[in-house]
């Protein structure tokens, strides 16, 4: 079988398909669950829908007909929400209305894995209803590290803040602590430090002499004693140039010719005006006009 594109956990719809269909499947671009009518926005999850693969998840699609609502859930916690009109029709009378568990009709859409505990509401799930759900079975700890960050002109001492969050955390069989490292770093890059330091959700992260351009890749991991799970997240470093420094203005002001060193070039530009003026009520100077 080929490798499924869309894994679809449930789809439902005519026999024929058109805008009425309604899907809850990964999209294989992003790797996130997205969830809605046919043709329409949906609502597009952010968490990593197959990240880790050999655990057990909870997830709950919500359409709220009457707010035009769509909503995820994962594990509990909303991970998505769009606001999407519902179709003229919502069940066409078809004799031949179908809903798929774990498919549609083609092969790239086949979910590659296990279910259990498959429910259809006739209502819209609350959120407290969900998390109730949720919590009555052990539910794996879910980190994310933040978006990767691109960092342009950046000057030794600064502090970067780290965004990560601990979204998941049923604290069975124990609460999950929390750790930062580095995976990996260009060659020659200085001490990173952690601040207060790195069992924090996000903590900042301090680059020292010498700063290395290149990219940084640091990873958050929980764990609550049965489970490890960790998210990476990527910091692009590019250290400023002279010109950039000149731009921002932030070279001193004896700097004459904006090189970025305060040297004899400057001293010597300096003295050939040593004598030079150009008040124009003094007739002692130079008038240039």
């Amino acid at each position: 079988m080929e490798t499924p594109v869309y894994p679809t956990v449930f789809a439902a719809g005519p026999s024929e398909p058109g805008p009425t269909d309604i899907t809850l499947k990964v999209r294989g671009d992003k790797n996130v669950y997205a969830f809605g009518f046919a043709g329409q926005d949906r609502a597009t999850g952010v968490r990593k829908a197959r990240e880790p693969n050999e655990y057990w998840h909870h997830v709950v699609a919500v359409y709220d007909g009457v707010n035009s609502q769509a909503r995820l859930y994962i594990d509990g916690a909303l991970d998505a929400q769009a606001d999407i009109p519902a179709p003229d029709v919502i069940v066409p009378n078809d004799p031949c209305y179908l809903v798929r568990i774990g498919q549609r009709t083609d092969s790239n859409a086949i979910w590659p894995g296990a279910m259990d505990d498959f429910r259809i509401y006739d209502y819209p799930l609350t959120g407290s209803e969900i998390a109730t759900l949720a919590a009555a079975g052990n539910l794996v700890p879910y980190v994310t590290a933040g978006d990767d960050q691109d960092l342009v002109h950046y000057l030794s001492g600064q502090n970067v803040q780290l965004d990560g969050e601990l979204v998941v955390n049923d604290g069975n069989p124990a609460n999950a602590t929390l750790l930062w490292t580095v995976e990996s770093a260009p060659a020659g890059a200085g001490a990173l430090l952690f601040s207060p330091d790195a069992t924090v959700e996000n903590p900042t992260v301090t680059f020292h002499i010498p700063l290395v351009e290149g990219d940084y890749t640091f990873r958050l991991t929980a764990d609550d004693t049965a489970v490890q799970v960790y998210d990476e997240v990527t910091i692009h470093l590019e250290v400023a140039t002279c010109s950039d420094v000149v731009a921002q203005g932030l070279n001193p002001a004896t700097d004459v010719n904006d090189d970025c060193y305060v040297d004899l070039a400057d001293f010597a530009l300096l003295a050939a005006d040593w004598l030079e003026c150009v008040e124009p009520q003094d007739p002692g100077c130079t008038w240039p006009w």
